[in-house]
């Protein structure tokens, strides 16, 4: 509850989820890894606070 209030607080008011997937991403150094990445995403305002959980 306290990081949906914080979430509103920044980006807006919004149903806000916690969302998970699987991605590749590139690194600064140029090299792409698939990775476990997490987010919040609210309605009407898109994905925010991405997160680089693990590397597989």
């Amino acid at each position: 509850m306290k990081n949906l209030n914080r979430l509103n607080k920044i980006y807006g008011k919004a149903n806000w989820r916690k969302l998970k997937g699987i991605y590749y991403v590139e690194l600064e150094d140029s090299t792409v890894f698939e990775a476990e990445v997490h987010w919040y995403e609210g309605h009407g305002i898109g994905k925010k606070e991405i997160k680089i959980k693990r590397y597989l």
